[in-house]
């Protein structure tokens, strides 16, 4: 059986001084509980398991319980002493409590219950406790019985105007000014001036240097001009955006000059050079600082150490460049469009010729023309020897990927004998190679030079935004194997052999 000593309710007496110390400080509503456990007449020893009810009467019976049950677990039990922390909340108004425990050894069976309740008692000082009541439910306190001085913190928001208007104080004002309303800034006199640091952090200053964080909003007229910066020196920088933050991932982060528009006839950047050797717009990548340009000047001069100029075109629809060009003006024959697709896609499509530079026997620079035809073909060329008149040629795997050899399409080799023989011929003809065969049953080794002509075979590109390769996620066709003389605005669309990888596939 485990009894609980009388010395409890002098713990209590003085914890509950402590607890009212501590409401009058808000530091809270917990207080320290010391008791004394006896087991078989002996003081108990080690690790304890405890329970606190608060009760408004002697007994759980008759009485009620306040808050909740606590329990507090693995209480150290030293010679029958023990100390625990309680806390019920703000109940202590007066009103009288008995605190019924109950005990188990730890963490073992169900607890014991210790009777009887033990009443919680005032400690000597919190006698005093009443009159502070007292004073909290008064309606007013005399001045004269206040002494010290109040906290800022204590006193009444309301106690300086009190609603009240026309109110003149004397003194010296110290604050910050905070909650002032209907302030007229012209009424402000003497000699000081506001410091830059309190007014608002979207103002701007004259020579100095400000941060904004903020947006710059136009919602003037169609004409006027978000942001205009002039500079008349003729060194001078109009406009320097500068972005030195540490790098980072993103479409545009990191960006020193980020333009966006939603007009189709507006533009991101307008760049425009008024002198007449000027350059519209010079962008230099690579870490480069100062970016080669024309003297005769340009619209655009790019610069880079690996690339000049990066132009990409997503588009898959047939009419899309990548580059688009004139020349003098708009007719076909002076448009050329870079990586251009209609049906077929053209690393170079437009008017004139394609050339090269070559140097002469005299250093002097000449030009040379790239023989051009009215389909697209593919050409191989190589040498070789008959055996007892016969000798197959086997075409490159990569030129043979590439091709297509069909009854539309068929192979065009040219042979020319370079030894004694009785002529050849060709035959056994497809897209991986042919044979050349001496007339008359010819059984000489003369040796031969071939050239090989061949439709290029058709390209399907995938859409990479699709989840696979496989029908149907092809991004666009090249119709190269079909074209012939096309019409600018020609796009065919008959059956034909697709090579993808060197695997032909019957693609529309």
């Amino acid at each position: 059986m485990k009894t609980l000593l009388g010395r409890l309710a002098l713990g209590i007496a003085l914890c509950g001084c402590l607890t009212s110390l501590q409401t009058v400080l808000a530091q809270g509503t917990a207080f320290t509980y010391q008791g004394q456990l006896v087991s078989n007449g002996l003081p108990a020893h080690g690790y304890y398991d405890f329970t606190f009810a608060l009760f408004n009467n002697a007994s759980t019976n008759t009485g009620q319980q306040v808050d909740a049950t606590q329990t507090n677990l693995d209480v150290g039990v030293t010679n029958g002493l023990f100390i625990a922390t309680l806390n019920f909340g703000d109940v202590f108004t007066g009103t009288n409590y008995w605190l019924s425990i109950g005990v188990r050894s730890n963490g073992g069976g169900s607890f014991t219950a210790l009777n009887p309740l033990q009443e919680l008692t005032p400690a000597p000082y919190a006698i005093y406790a009443p009159n502070a009541g007292a004073a909290a439910s008064a309606a007013s306190v005399a001045a004269s019985n206040i002494s010290g001085a109040f906290l800022p913190a204590q006193l009444p928001a309301g106690l300086v105007t009190n609603t009240e208007t026309g109110v003149t104080l004397g003194g010296a004002f110290s604050g910050n000014g905070a909650g002032l309303t209907i302030l007229n800034a012209a009424s402000l006199t003497g000699s000081q001036s506001l410091p830059v640091a309190v007014l608002p952090t979207n103002v701007a200053f004259l020579n100095s240097n400000e941060t904004f964080t903020g947006q710059l909003t136009n919602t003037g007229s169609a004409s006027s001009q978000q942001l205009l910066v002039q500079n008349s020196n003729a060194a001078g920088i109009a406009l320097y955006a500068l972005n030195n933050a540490p790098s980072t991932s993103g479409f545009y982060y990191g960006t020193g000059v980020y333009a966006a528009t939603s007009q189709p006839n507006g533009f991101g950047v307008y760049a425009l050079n008024l002198d007449a050797t000027g350059t519209g717009l010079i962008a230099a990548g690579n870490d480069i600082t100062a970016g080669y340009y024309l003297t005769a000047g340009s619209g655009l001069a790019a610069t880079g150490l690996t690339c000049g100029a990066y132009v990409v075109n997503t588009s898959l629809a047939s009419g899309s460049e990548s580059i688009y060009t004139i020349n003098g003006n708009a007719e076909d024959n002076n448009v050329v469009r870079i990586n251009y697709y209609n049906g077929v896609l053209y690393k170079i499509y437009g008017g004139g010729t394609v050339s090269t530079l070559v140097k002469d026997t005299e250093n002097k620079t000449r030009v040379m023309f790239a023989p051009e035809a009215p389909e697209v073909l593919f050409e191989d060329y190589g040498n070789a020897q008959l055996t007892n008149g016969k000798a197959h040629i086997a075409l490159d795997p990569v030129f043979a990927a590439n091709i297509v050899v069909d009854a539309a399409h068929p192979l065009r080799v040219f042979v020319q004998a370079e030894g004694d023989c009785n002529g050849v011929y060709v035959t056994a003809k497809s897209d991986t190679g042919f044979d050349v065969v001496e007339l008359a049953h010819g059984a000489s080794a003369a040796a031969f030079a071939w050239h090989a002509v061949a439709s290029r075979a058709d390209e399907a590109t995938y859409d990479t935004t699709k989840a696979a390769n496989g029908p149907g996620k092809q991004g666009r066709i090249s119709h190269y194997s079909t074209a012939r003389f096309p019409l600018t605005t020609n796009t065919p669309t008959a059956w034909h052999t697709v090579k993808i990888s060197g695997n032909p596939r019957l693609l529309n």
